[in-house]
């Protein structure tokens, strides 16, 4: 069919149906609209080939680029495990994003290793959403889940000095041995140094125990009342709420007070000459 070119001015045009040919009366493809050309005329084009406007065509992320298509008109932004999003209430069409994992941990004062844990770790380009927090040898965690709550707890200072004591004790036994066998000599080189005695006893029902030297194997009564006694707690049936406490009776004895029922550990030294 032959096309026929005419040019008409019309101030206002109403029509049921318009067939739309391209050049040499050939059929337009699907997705063609009519847009102006700038230069006073029109011009066929496809949707997709439209920029600017009322939307955005193209989205770019770190991971990939989104854009809109015909086929593919919609871009999902959705909850994950340490961020999503909720309605703002106050406002029509809003949304506001919230992260659930920290962002940043600063360490300050006495302290070993990095100052600085962070949730995301950029020469890896990876996210770090979990803490781990690692009791040290006098320290113990109870942890809540339920209440989303850590409780640091000090090991008490008698059973952290019970090792302390028990390690003394055993490295001194072979000294204390020769200083029993050289008591009567006066010129001995030891005569100087600190005499060495332990052991370990129960609080029976009313919380005290009296030691006596001169029953002990090997034991010696000091020289005078200025000897070191220092205690600690071996095991106990209640949760040691009563703190080791002594009094010395004399230069062969001393009295410890404690929890009823509980296994203690004491050592003294001082001069026997």
């Amino acid at each position: 069919m032959a096309s026929a070119k005419k040019t008409q001015y019309l101030d206002s045009l109403s029509i049921q149906d318009i067939y739309a040919r391209g050049a040499n009366n050939t059929t337009l493809p699907s997705d063609q609209i009519l847009v102006t050309d700038g230069m006073g005329g029109t011009v066929w084009q496809s949707v997709s080939a439209l920029t600017g406007g009322g939307a955005f065509t193209t989205i770019n992320t770190t991971p990939l680029t989104v854009t809109a298509s015909i086929a593919n008109p919609t871009v999902s932004i959705l909850n994950g495990s340490n961020a999503g999003l909720r309605l703002d209430p106050t406002a029509p069409n809003t949304l506001r994003l919230y992260a659930n994992a920290f962002n940043e941990v600063r360490i300050g004062g006495n302290y070993i290793g990095d100052s600085t844990i962070s949730a995301y770790y950029n020469p890896t380009d990876t996210f770090k959403s979990t803490i781990k927090f690692v009791a040290g040898s006098n320290i113990s965690i109870s942890g809540d889940s339920s209440g989303n709550s850590l409780s640091f707890s000090a090991v008490p200072a008698s059973n952290a000095m019970l090792s302390t004591l028990s390690v003394l004790s055993t490295n001194m036994s072979g000294l204390n041995t020769s200083f029993a066998e050289s008591i009567t000599n006066f010129n001995s080189p030891y005569s100087a140094q600190p005499f060495i005695q332990y052991g370990s006893s129960s609080l029976p029902a009313n919380g005290q125990s009296t030691i006596v030297f001169s029953i002990l194997a090997n034991g010696k009564p000091y020289k005078n009342l200025n000897y070191i006694v220092q205690l600690s707690y071996q095991s106990t049936t209640t949760s040691i709420v009563k703190p080791l406490s002594f009094r010395v009776n004399s230069v062969s004895s001393f009295t410890t007070y404690g929890d009823i029922s509980s296994t203690f550990s004491w050592t003294t030294y001082g001069q026997i000459f």
